[in-house]
């Protein structure tokens, strides 16, 4: 799943996300983790969801290729950027952000598929 992460005002959702597609600083980082290499963990669709994401930013909010990382256990993929290493997420996160940030309302997105988990809040 894709996801909008940035300034949105409610009221405007419809409006803010129309003006993706002409905003010229656009930045995302997408994830898919099918854990390949254990047989235990292993999902399937993680990053075929992933490219389908990869994919859509570019046909719907004309993201340029050379704005998006992906970040997948498939090195075949296309559109390959980097395994999604704990180095390589922070690296990308940070870089990404910042660059979105250039200008105003300059959209930053963020897609993650993969196994998830719960840490109890202990306030």
């Amino acid at each position: 799943m894709c996801m909008y992460v940035g300034t949105c005002n409610a009221s405007k959702k419809k409006k803010d996300l129309s003006l993706l597609s002409s905003m010229a600083c656009k930045r995302a980082v997408i994830i898919g983790i099918d854990y390949l290499t254990d047989a235990g963990s292993r999902l399937f669709g993680c990053v075929n969801d992933a490219k389908t994401c990869y994919q859509n930013l570019q046909k719907h909010f004309d993201f340029a290729p050379e704005d998006l990382i992906l970040l997948v256990d498939v090195p075949e993929t296309p559109g390959f950027t980097a395994l999604p290493t704990r180095a390589n997420i922070i690296r990308y996160l940070k870089e990404c952000s910042f660059l979105s940030h250039r200008t105003a309302l300059s959209p930053f997105w963020f897609s993650y598929a993969g196994h998830g988990g719960a840490i109890p809040d202990k306030n």
